[in-house]
């Protein structure tokens, strides 16, 4: 009967090491896994504090595209009104231009017939020709 006994108590004994064995492995299994989980947090806190950052990011280069694009519409607005002001003002240089031309013909014809008038005229008396008439001098 004692045989018996401590038959029982001796596979007890091995199943409650066995066992333990089992838990301490269970255990240490579960601190590396808690370990691995850990720093798969940190890991995923830092890509959501990355993310956030690109989005950001992302936002001021929105902007300022958004800006930039603004800018260059103002600045073809001033262009386009400078270019049509350019054209404006080549048109009245045009039409100046040709003003002054038909007043050198006009002048050059009254010199011209001022030059006639003074050969014409008696000796002594300068004819100097006025629009409408003739002055003797």
């Amino acid at each position: 009967h004692d045989e018996v006994v401590q038959l029982l108590r001796d596979a007890e004994a091995t199943a409650l090491a066995r066992l333990r064995g089992e838990n301490e492995e269970q255990s240490r299994l579960l601190q590396e896994m808690g370990a691995q989980l850990a720093d798969k947090d940190k890991a995923l806190a830092a890509q959501d504090k990355e993310l956030a950052r690109l989005r950001a990011a992302e936002e001021g280069q929105r902007k300022a595209l958004q800006k930039l694009g603004a800018d260059i519409a103002e600045k073809d607005r001033a262009l386009s009104h400078k270019e049509s002001e350019i054209d404006r003002l080549q048109i009245v240089d045009e039409e100046q231009a040709f003003q002054l031309g038909e007043k050198e013909e006009e002048l050059a014809s009254k010199h011209k017939k001022n030059e006639r008038l003074n050969r014409e005229a008696r000796p002594g008396v300068e004819v100097v020709y006025v629009d409408e008439g003739v002055t003797r001098i």
